[in-house]
């Protein structure tokens, strides 16, 4: 048996850290991206009530905004203004924002990452913050196996509120998907009115541990 990992390629600025992009529609177009890289074809047709199942949305209403925040970022060339009863949706994707067509940045991570079982337990939030943190990593440099952003910048280039992202950082952890060591910076300090304050600043370090990726698929379904 192949021990090859498929990992899904996104671009980096125009849509990890992309911060007018909601982390649903960021998770519906990484699904589209999977199926693109798969048939080749710009023009995808897609079962929209399937994919509210995937995403956890109950109404259509719900999933047609999801579908036009990815219009308005230009992430796929149609405005869907409506679902088919009985055919399939057709979603012109847009090439030139996918690794297949672009030069630009990208960030990898293993494909199984997408699997609805890891969906429903960490959240489009959370495949968006796995995502985020593998694009402040690179694992061929020293000391750079991990991402040294605040949640305030996390908050800046995703969109995600502050809350949000400390809430989903412990389902993160939970799941042993991420490992958060508080790093303590010595000796910090300013010039205010004549006078040195000291202060102690920490900062989060943050490890991706893709690994578990798998393991947690393997016990979902024990």
């Amino acid at each position: 048996m192949s021990d090859k990992v498929f990992k899904l390629q996104l671009l980096t600025e125009e849509v990890v850290r992309n911060p007018a992009l909601k982390s649903s529609a960021f998770l519906l177009f990484a699904k589209l991206c999977e199926l693109y890289g798969r048939c080749k074809s710009e023009l995808l047709e897609v079962n929209h009530t399937a994919l509210k199942n995937y995403l956890s949305v109950s109404d259509n209403r719900s999933l047609k905004l999801i579908f036009n925040n990815m219009y308005e970022n230009k992430l796929i060339l149609n405005e869907i203004k409506s679902f088919p009863k009985k055919k399939a949706l057709q979603v012109h994707i847009n090439k030139e924002m996918t690794t297949l067509h672009s030069k630009n940045y990208f960030t990898q991570v293993d494909i199984r990452l997408l699997d609805k079982r890891i969906v429903d337990q960490i959240g489009s939030v959370g495949v968006r913050l796995i995502y985020y943190y593998e694009s402040r990593i690179n694992r061929l440099e020293l000391y750079k196996d991990r991402c040294y952003a605040s949640i305030s910048t996390i908050s800046q280039e995703t969109g995600i509120s502050k809350n949000t992202i400390m809430k989903y950082n412990e389902i993160l952890k939970k799941n042993k998907l991420i490992r958060i060591k508080k790093h303590k910076l010595e000796h910090a300090g300013w010039e205010k009115d004549g006078n040195m304050i000291d202060y102690v600043q920490y900062a989060n370090h943050t490890y991706v541990k893709l690994e578990n990726i798998t393991k947690l698929i393997g016990d979902s379904d024990t």
